[in-house]
């Protein structure tokens, strides 16, 4: 029986180009690489043109998986920033009820504040104007007084609708994007056996897919006992509407970003890219002129700069 080194050897003789380059690809991360340098240059030096070529086209797709894996996250965080000024609002509403339904279930606030509160016009809600929302308590009259009505009584100011459904249509729109990088990703790492690649391009989309899981209809279904048991390990505090959720299942691949990434894997824009520089109306150079020269060397996070 020979040694390790040499039934190693005799292995890796074994292997075509592409199951070499991926054995030296997944070495990369490993804590404990099956090759060693020796290892590695006696592997490429016994290829032939051929087969280096096939070894080379290996490698040469894994960079180009590498690099759109890096675009996919810089997507997610794109979408996640939005997502996070979208929740400041929908925060803000989620106290104004939690607020509503403290005023309006607590004996000690309820009496005085609701029902026996003078100052109170039969037939008319309580009415109290908060900075960009009005909230309404109770419809008062002589019979069936109630201090609750069937929906909440948050009504937001119509600027935060407003830019609720702008951050919310922005992320779908990255997240248009996202499916179409994602599934470039998964393709390219199947074909050449690199299946780890679809794994981190699925554990980086799923940061954002699972955002808002789970939907306020997915409680409801799970307290009827019709929903399948699932887990939804990004839980959201508390569960987002569908009007202002981003729903993964429901996104379209985004057609153009697709044909790009298929087109050219190394150089290729986002359509998103595209839309932010259009907004500059050919102003691109001065905007960003104008950006480096907006924050005073106090308030720059760059430091030593001259």
């Amino acid at each position: 029986m020979g040694s390790p080194e040499k039934r190693l050897e005799d292995i890796v003789k074994g292997l075509s180009p592409e199951e070499k380059a991926k054995l030296v690809i997944e070495d990369l991360f490993r804590k404990e690489p099956v090759l060693t340098a020796s290892n590695r240059y006696k592997m490429l030096d016994a290829l032939s043109d051929d087969e280096g070529r096939r070894y080379n086209a290996v490698l040469d797709r894994f960079e180009k998986l590498k690099s759109n894996a890096m675009t996919l996250g810089h997507l997610v965080d794109r979408a996640r920033r939005q997502l996070l000024m979208r929740d400041r609002a929908l925060w803000y509403e989620r106290a104004l009820v939690e607020l509503e339904e403290a005023i309006v279930f607590d004996p000690a606030v309820a009496n005085p504040f609701l029902m026996k509160n003078a100052n109170l016009e039969p037939g008319r809600p309580l009415v109290l104007q908060v900075p960009l929302a009005t909230l309404r308590l109770g419809v008062w009259g002589k019979k069936g007084r109630s201090p609750v009505g069937n929906a909440s009584g948050v009504q937001l100011d119509e600027r935060v609708v407003e830019a609720l459904g702008l951050h919310i249509g922005r992320v779908r729109q990255i997240a248009g994007e996202m499916k179409a990088v994602y599934q470039y990703i998964v393709e390219a790492s199947r074909s050449v056996g690199l299946d780890f690649m679809e794994g981190l391009a699925t554990m980086i989309v799923k940061e954002i897919a699972e955002y808002d899981r789970p939907l306020i209809e997915d409680l409801l279904q799970g307290e009827d006992g019709d929903r399948k048991e699932k887990w939804w390990p990004n839980e959201s505090i508390f569960p987002v509407e569908r009007r202002w959720a981003l729903v993964w299942e429901e996104i379209e691949e985004n057609e153009e970003t697709a044909r790009r990434v298929r087109r050219d894997p190394d150089d290729w824009v986002p359509v998103s890219y595209d839309r932010e520089i259009e907004e500059l109306d050919g102003r691109f150079l001065e905007v960003m002129k104008d950006e480096a020269a907006s924050w005073t060397e106090r308030e720059r996070p760059v430091r030593g700069a001259g």
